[in-house]
This record gives structure tokens, sequence and C-alpha cells, in this order.
């Protein structure tokens, strides 16, 4: 939820799964962990979409391409209550 109601959502995902722990013993961790694999799936699916994306490289070395519609998006998707919103 904090990517999806921030201001500047690259910003809001650096603390979460990327910058934090991925400790999957802790609930956050498990969070943290569980989300990193919905981004990186989400991008390998989606990677025609992602401009200059390098298909060579690991997807999550390139999260900086993702656009903040994208980085919102992906949590919309991921999150089973939430409606489906019209672009």
């Amino acid at each position: 939820m904090e990517i999806i109601f921030s201001d500047n959502p690259r910003l809001a995902h650096t603390g979460s799964f990327l910058g934090g722990d991925l400790d999957t013993t802790t609930s956050h961790g498990k969070a943290n962990f569980r989300l990193r694999k919905i981004f990186v799936n989400w991008m390998e699916t989606h990677a025609d979409e992602i401009k200059n994306i390098d298909k060579k490289m690991p997807v999550i070395m390139q999260m900086d391409l993702l656009t903040d519609e994208q980085l919102t998006n992906i949590c919309f998707e991921a999150d089973p209550l939430s409606s489906k919103r019209k672009n």
C-alpha cells in the first residue's frame, strides 16, 4: 500500500523489498520477499512493456525502468481485495 498511495512510488519501493529485510523467518521479511517475487514475475512476463529493458540482465536490477503507473498497477494486481482499476 505504501507504493500505491505514495506521491513518489519509486522512492517508496526502495525501502520495502529492495532495501528491506527479506528474512522469511519474520512476517515483515515474508511480505517483502513475496512482493519482490511478484515484481520480478510481472517484469519477466511484461518485459516487452518496459522501455529499454535489457533481457540479458536480471530484471530486479532494472526496476528503475518501471514507470510510476507500472509500479502502482503491479501492486493493485497483486492485491486480491482491490477492484480492477480503469486506466
